[in-house]
């Protein structure tokens, strides 16, 4: 997948990250049943929202959706690196992959006047780019909106 999942967004979310630096969304389809169901999209939210409660409207079927409702922000791979690469005290980052198999991302980050480094390893690319970015909101190395 070169996307973060429902949970992981959701996370990011909730730890502060801007819904603006998301260059896809996650967006309900009703396709032939009276479920709703979570699709990753990419494109303008505002206009798939419109016109999911164009037809909500039309149909007379309960009420139109807002847009918390309808969409929840998602990114991809590319939207996690520049999130990465556009900090105030980024100084590097550095991605690869090792014999085991995992991959390794090292990024720095500004401590008490000294340049310091955090290793994130994982199995896949976007985890370990997702999880580098959940340590540095927690611990304050990103803006929160």
């Amino acid at each position: 997948m070169n996307y973060t999942t429902i949970e992981q967004s959701k996370k990011l979310l909730e730890l502060g990250l801007s819904p603006k630096s998301a260059d896809m969304y996650y967006g309900y389809v009703l396709p032939h049943s009276d479920k709703l169901h979570h699709v990753p999209n990419i494109g303008d939210p505002i206009n798939a929202l419109s016109w999911y409660n164009k037809g909500y409207t039309l149909g007379g079927k309960n009420k139109p959706m807002t847009f918390e409702e309808f969409c929840i922000p998602c990114w991809s791979l590319g939207a996690l690196l520049d999130v990465l690469k556009t900090r105030k005290d980024c100084n590097f980052i550095t991605i690869h992959s090792s014999y085991s198999l995992k991959w390794i991302l090292n990024t720095s980050y500004y401590e008490l006047a000294n340049w310091k480094e955090k290793e994130t390893i994982e199995e896949t690319l976007i985890d370990t780019v997702y999880n580098t970015i959940v340590w540095l909101l927690e611990n304050g190395y990103i803006e929160k909106e």
